[in-house]
């Protein structure tokens, strides 16, 4: 029979190209600063709730109450940094892997024009073929070189948490 009608069975791990796999890494650094500052904040907290709890019965009522609100207000607000924080990280990293996926059928038809394909199938879903119809490694370095590259997400974490959220300066 004729080999060029014969379809061809690369996978579409997107997990193979380069650019997954930086950004992979990007996300994890970014999980772990965002996580270590998270870390930082609860633990500044707590000491400073663990001061409050030593104080409560020495303070005048008036400061201990003006504390404990800015107290209130400052867990409320690392609470809500955090979360908008994460949330920035999630949405920034799928909408770049959204890009990624979305620049595959133009160059998987890029690929099955190359080799002359009727057909090009994901191997995952084909239960037996001949090894050497397997383009993946041809698919993954035309996607290499030719896919798209969104930018790592921007998610601004230069400033900690802990510093957002410092206490008030004493008004007295």
């Amino acid at each position: 029979g004729d080999h060029r009608d014969l379809p061809s069975f690369p996978t579409r791990r997107s997990s193979d190209l380069e650019v997954a796999r930086q950004l992979r890494q990007a996300e994890q650094r970014m999980t772990e600063r965002l996580q270590a500052q998270i870390d930082e904040t609860r633990v500044a907290l707590a000491a400073e709730e663990a001061e409050l709890a030593e104080v409560r019965e020495t303070m005048p009522v008036d400061e201990l109450d003006r504390r404990i609100q800015d107290f209130d207000r400052r867990m409320r607000l690392a609470r809500q940094i955090t979360q908008e924080r994460a949330a920035s990280l999630q949405k920034g990293f799928q909408d770049a892997r959204a890009a990624v996926v979305a620049g595959l059928p133009a160059l998987i038809e890029r690929l099955r024009q190359e080799v002359g394909a009727d057909v090009i199938l994901n191997a995952d879903q084909v239960l037996a073929a001949d090894p050497a119809l397997d383009l993946t490694d041809r698919a993954v370095s035309l996607f290499d070189e030719a896919g798209p590259r969104p930018p790592i997400p921007d998610i601004d974490l230069t400033l900690p948490v802990r510093e957002l959220v410092a206490p008030e300066a004493d008004g007295g």
